[in-house]
């Protein structure tokens, strides 16, 4: 699968926008190189490579990644059920709910809410009228 998502991202992402910021990259590294003796010339050479490495895997994961998501949200599309967030949240709170109601004390009996007591009509209170 690597090399198929490798071979798509050739494909699909194209480096000609960083090509000159690229030559200005290697023009710098060679001014550096110049100044540099041997030793320090192989070590910035594999510092330009493993950085150069790492780059490009992060594009390649980047891309995976993008892959996916695209391909999860191809999988959305063709359910008849698609995700709601109100939905998910209902369910979310019923569980929640229900989880609570079975932990309670008062589990067993049903949690009414309470009564607003209501006063009758003035003439219907004895001794009014």
């Amino acid at each position: 699968m690597y090399d198929y998502m490798q071979a798509l991202r050739e494909k699909f992402f194209s480096d000609n926008a960083y090509t000159e910021r690229r030559q200005e990259i290697e023009t710098m590294r060679c001014k550096l190189s110049h100044t540099l003796d041997k030793q320090r010339r192989k070590q910035l050479l594999q510092l330009v490579d493993a950085e150069s490495q790492l780059r490009d895997d992060m594009t390649l994961d980047s891309f995976i990644a993008g892959f996916r998501l695209a391909c999860g949200i191809c999988s959305e599309l063709g359910k008849d059920n698609w995700y709601s967030y109100a939905k998910d949240m209902e369910q979310r709170l019923r569980e929640t709910f229900d989880e609570r109601k079975k932990n309670s004390p008062t589990r067993g009996h049903e949690i009414l809410p309470r009564r607003q007591h209501q006063r009758p009509p003035p003439d219907v209170l004895p001794g009014a009228g």
